[in-house]
């Protein structure tokens, strides 16, 4: 799990320096993309990365993880996103028990219209079933901070927001387990 980390700090680092973008189809981009894709195997003990345009694949002896930057979400995923949020990144995780889900999305908007956001989750959260079990609000500032969890069976969720009055992120996690 820890080397997982390390490839998804990693694969960050990539995809903000451009070497995620420049995958394109001429000979030395494409043996500057394979250095690279062997570079981080050999860093991290993966058994094989592919990096894509706009994302990269990792493969290693605990499972596989994807990661996307601005894709939309996966079509079971069990949340809308308000219209006022936008999907920045996508990453999930296979392993042979669970699988899950990490989504960052940013707000087109201010503290109010994060709030607004945060009540439509919160209300289709609890339309679709999911039994609460965390719920934190703090305001800092001129910001906010907020938190909830939530179960149903097997699945848990996470929604967390955080903002300093004209930015916020939404960070939301889904946790598949094959056995309880």
């Amino acid at each position: 799990m820890k080397r997982t980390l390390v490839a998804l700090l990693s694969l960050s680092t990539l995809a903000c320096g451009g070497l995620v973008e420049s995958a394109k189809q001429s000979s030395s981009d494409r043996l500057s993309k394979e250095v690279a894709e062997r570079s981080l195997e050999y860093a991290l003990g993966a058994d094989d990365i592919q990096i894509t345009e706009g994302g990269a694949v990792i493969r290693t002896a605990d499972g596989e993880l994807r990661t996307q930057l601005g894709s939309e979400l996966p079509a079971d995923f069990p949340l809308t996103l308000p219209a006022s949020l936008v999907a920045m990144s996508v990453t999930d995780f296979t392993q042979s028990d669970k699988k899950m889900w990490s989504i960052q999305a940013n707000v087109q908007g201010d503290r109010a219209v994060a709030q607004a956001s945060l009540a439509a989750l919160d209300a289709e959260i609890l339309a679709k079933g999911w039994t609460v079990t965390t719920t934190q609000d703090m305001a800092v500032d001129d910001g906010m901070l907020s938190m909830r969890a939530a179960e149903k069976g097997t699945e848990s969720l996470t929604v967390a927001t955080a903002g300093d009055g004209t930015e916020y992120v939404f960070q939301l996690s889904w946790i598949v387990k094959s056995t309880p």
